[in-house]
């Protein structure tokens, strides 16, 4: 073959080369990889959100259940004359108080029952999603009392004498402290209860 036909033939052979080269880098440049699709996906997102979703709204469904096997220890101790007026009764008046509303024994029982619930349910959601979160399961009474405990503590020792709604448990009148942290325990138990049935095969079926 002489050298004319060769150097052409050559020059074919690098044409052909390059534009292999050319197209082998199209999909690294100008297609979206499966990672790529799979991060611009919005519903990747709503499927990692679901599952918190879905945790946090068992807990404030049982919490909120809890709440009231909590008020049926407190009403208990109040008609045997431990109690007195009940803590989520002070909470309700202190609000009217300081919204400056006209206080009424209907709006004042109403807000109270509301603010008891709406804050059985929000610990609720809490402990739902610790107990997602931590694999509480594993301390089926200890967590939930220490959770129903801790509760307690932050309210009775916490924010409630600092609001001047109560006084501290060593200076309140005798019977609610113990009455309250018997209820909360009530609390810790029922609301774990729930989850843990929840949270087995059978409930999760």
């Amino acid at each position: 073959m002489c050298p004319e036909r060769r150097t052409q033939d050559q020059q074919t052979q690098d044409h052909e080369t390059d534009h292999r080269l050319s197209l082998s880098l199209v999909p690294h440049f100008c297609l979206p990889t499966g990672i790529d699709r799979e991060r611009e996906d919005p519903s990747n997102e709503v499927s990692s959100v679901a599952p918190v979703t879905g945790t946090l709204a068992r807990g404030a469904a049982a919490g909120g259940v809890a709440t009231f096997g909590m008020s049926g220890v407190m009403v208990a101790a109040q008609k045997l004359g431990l109690m007195g007026r009940q803590p989520p009764k002070h909470i309700a008046e202190r609000a009217f108080q300081a919204a400056g509303v006209c206080r009424t024994e209907a709006r004042s029982n109403a807000l109270a029952s509301a603010a008891h619930a709406g804050f059985g349910m929000s610990a609720g959601a809490l402990y739902g999603w610790l107990h997602e979160r931590l694999s509480l399961e594993r301390w089926p009474v200890a967590a939930p009392l220490a959770f129903a405990g801790g509760v307690w503590i932050v309210s009775y020792r916490g924010w409630i004498p600092a609001m001047g709604i109560l006084p501290p448990p060593e200076s309140d009148r005798t019977g609610r402290p113990t009455s309250m942290i018997l209820a909360h325990l009530a609390y810790g138990l029922i609301l774990g209860g729930i989850l843990r049935v929840g949270s087995t095969p059978t409930g999760r079926g």
